[in-house]
């Protein structure tokens, strides 16, 4: 038996934090054969073909959220094994920091396929995403956070 390697998956992600030092996060319910998995991520999702890291971050921030932000970076850097799409993959995701300063956010730019998975969002103080007891992606995030928002 041979073993196939797992495909690798690139994303960028948005570490979007507001004038508070909270972060928004996206919930998302991912159905499997075991049940509903729910957990809290930050905007962002996968590297086209072709597409620079920061290009698909400016992207994902638009299509997820609705918005146009500077953004810098890469900032943090994750990664992990995961079953995405009926398959398993070696992800690992640069992320990119934003800074919101009021205005209106939504999931309202998603697609069919976001709209199936991506349920509601969120600002998230760090405290909150250490307390969480559903899961939150990074395992990190709660340090990235405070790093970031103490150097804005």
């Amino acid at each position: 038996m041979t073993d196939t390697p797992n495909r690798l998956r690139r994303s960028a992600r948005i570490i979007l934090l507001d004038d508070a030092g909270q972060v928004l996060l996206l919930r998302f319910v991912i159905e499997r054969m075991s049940g509903s998995y729910i957990f809290w991520a930050t905007p962002g999702g996968e590297v086209e073909p072709g597409e620079e890291l920061l290009e698909a971050a400016r992207r994902e921030l638009l299509e997820e959220v609705g918005l146009s932000l500077p953004l810098s970076g890469p900032v943090h850097h994750a990664s992990g094994v995961f079953e995405f799409k009926h398959e398993v993959v070696d992800n690992v995701d640069a992320f990119y920091l934003a800074h919101f300063h009021g205005g209106p956010v939504s999931l309202g730019g998603v697609d069919e396929a976001e709209r199936a998975v991506l349920r509601e969002l969120r600002w998230w103080t760090a405290d909150e995403i250490e307390a969480s007891p559903v899961p939150v992606y990074p395992p990190d995030l709660a340090g990235a956070v405070r790093r970031l928002a103490t150097r804005s």
